[in-house]
């Protein structure tokens, strides 16, 4: 039976395979909406490979806890200028959102429901780190919340007329 850490770094390979297949197909995409549309999937398995090494570090029993540089006031005031810089954006993509046409609210939508998740998650880590809390509990609490959030966006996407739903 393979072992959990060889079936993720297993993962790890087919997710970068994945990534070096579809970058010459979102080359030739043609057009910038595809081309979106293949960068968000290979974004998708770049972050899969992140959230594979963190598994591995998990389950391998690696020690977490929170670096001291996390927890400097400069650290900390980089993320409270991340949370401006998100906040700009959410009231920019808002106004945008407010002015196009139907062709693309889905894919406004999708990026205000990002920002607002980038936003709260933000949000609370500061809060951890302010405090100096270094336990990596909590932690794993925000991340569980970053996954929950990120799988109920509560929005529908535009109607398919490809004939079968996902």
């Amino acid at each position: 039976m393979i072992s959990i850490i060889q079936s993720l770094q297993e993962q790890k390979k087919i997710e970068e395979k994945n990534i070096q297949g579809l970058k010459p197909i979102r080359e030739e995409a043609g057009g910038p909406y595809l081309g979106a549309i293949l960068e968000m999937i290979i974004n998708d398995s770049t972050k899969h490979i992140a959230l594979c090494d963190a598994l591995i570090g998990i389950v391998g029993g690696e020690e977490m806890v929170v670096p001291e540089t996390l927890l400097k006031q400069q650290t900390v005031s980089g993320f409270r200028e991340h949370i401006k810089l998100e906040e700009d954006m959410l009231h920019r993509l808002e106004d945008i959102h407010s002015q196009v046409d139907h062709r693309a609210q889905s894919l406004i939508e999708y990026m205000l429901e990002e920002k607002r998740r980038h936003r709260r998650i933000l949000s609370d880590l500061i809060e951890l780190l302010e405090v100096g809390e270094r336990s990596m509990d909590k932690y794993y609490d925000i991340a569980d919340e970053l996954m929950t959030l990120a799988h109920r966006t509560g929005m529908r996407g535009r109607k398919r007329n490809i004939g079968r739903p996902f």
